[in-house]
């Protein structure tokens, strides 16, 4: 951050800013987007001699100032308006949205804090591995899991990460053992398969796997979401099947949506080359390629691919809520799921569309507050978010 920035940020806390000066702050901080992303750390220690309350609402009138829409410099029609301002604003926004609770979890990380009754916290259930006999391990009281199956080594560490190791590399017709991996709400975690490939799963998700693959093709079930890096090998093709929905893939990154509350597949793709198709018409195959998204509606039967922005479909795996023009609907019910929370409306769904990214790990209230900003409200009651009529 400049010391010129610097300096008008001190102004600002201690009351000392001409409105020459302040206009001055909203400039340079909305051209420069390392000087925004520079407030998270600078804002803590600046004004040591006064209240953290004090600062809190000062931090928050900087904020909601910021989100205000710039003046247009000449009349336009209201829809086009409001368009162009989204494209202007769509980037610091979404930097907004993860300063402003960036700032409010570092001020509120004090423990023994008692939740509110009408509040809550991200679900913390567990991540269960069943294996190929039917047992169920839970991998959330077992950080340091070490066991085998058959001939292959699974192990688990504390960074969330569950790793497969054949004991070689021979191959072995009949090593047909299959593990699932579940995760709950509010949880997601890293599977390394036996062939190298990585699998982020999502919260509410499953996967279900060959301890260790063989035959000409390596073939997972997928329910839910999840982000894959496929290991490499032209010989062995690598299938996601997710319902009706393959895709079909040699070496690439991608990331799958496919819960059961939704009435769609959504496939984007960030690296390499991939085939998705119905599995009852393989021979009508879309050939996907980087920064494209396909969307399979199965009532249809049907698939489209769209330009996609790969950052925000894979902003859960980096604990983010990424929305891009998403009706309030899809956003709720990928909020419910974190918080693992029902969805009441008591009226009509707004239609409403939500666009930013927002820290995973808050209480849902203060998620609330930000949507409000939106002209989204709900309240909480019952572990059920439920939106009043409009």
């Amino acid at each position: 951050m400049e010391k010129s920035t610097k300096n008008l940020l001190d102004s600002f806390i201690h009351g000392n800013l001409s409105k020459e000066e302040w206009d001055q702050l909203l400039q340079d901080i909305r051209d420069n987007r390392e000087t925004f992303s520079a407030l998270d750390k600078w804002w803590p220690d600046a004004g040591a001699d006064m209240p953290d309350s004090r600062k809190e609402m000062l931090f928050n009138q900087l904020m909601h100032t910021l989100q205000e829409p710039v003046a247009p410099r000449r009349k336009r029609p209201l829809r086009n308006r409001r368009i162009r301002q989204g494209i202007l604003w769509g980037l610091p926004l979404v930097l907004l949205v993860v300063l402003l609770f960036s700032y409010h979890r570092k001020q509120s990380d004090q423990p023994n804090i008692a939740l509110p009754a009408n509040d809550m916290l991200p679900a913390q259930a567990d991540v269960i591995l069943t294996l190929s006999d039917g047992r169920e391990v839970k991998l959330s009281e077992n950080q340091h899991l070490q066991l085998t199956d058959g001939n292959n080594a699974i192990v688990a560490s504390p960074d969330g990460t569950l790793r497969y190791t054949p004991a070689s590399t021979t191959f072995a017709p009949n090593s047909t053992a299959l593990h699932t991996l579940q995760t709950r709400a509010g949880n997601k975690y890293r599977i390394i398969l036996a062939d190298g490939t990585i699998v982020w799963l999502n919260n509410a998700s499953s996967l279900r796997y060959p301890v260790r693959f063989t035959g000409k093709t390596r073939e997972v079930l997928l329910t839910g979401e999840a982000y894959f890096e496929i290991a490499a090998d032209a010989s062995h093709p690598f299938i996601v099947k997710t319902g009706h929905q393959n895709v079909e893939v040699l070496g690439t990154h991608f990331n799958i949506n496919a819960y059961h509350s939704e009435d769609s597949i959504i496939t984007t793709l960030l690296e390499g080359k991939i085939r998705v198709y119905d599995s009852r018409k393989p021979l009508q195959a879309l050939v996907v390629h980087p920064s494209q998204r396909t969307v399979f509606q199965d009532q249809r039967i049907s698939v489209a691919a769209m330009p996609a922005d790969t950052s925000l479909a894979v902003g859960w795996k980096n604990g983010l809520f990424s929305f891009d023009n998403t009706p309030v609907k899809d956003a709720l019910e990928e909020i419910a799921r974190w918080y693992k929370a029902d969805i009441r409306f008591e009226g009509s769904i707004p239609d409403k569309r939500i666009s930013g990214q927002i820290h995973r790990n808050i209480r849902l209230s203060q998620l609330r507050e930000l949507l409000r900003y939106d002209g989204i409200d709900f309240y909480i009651e019952d572990q059920t978010i439920v939106v009043p009529a409009q």
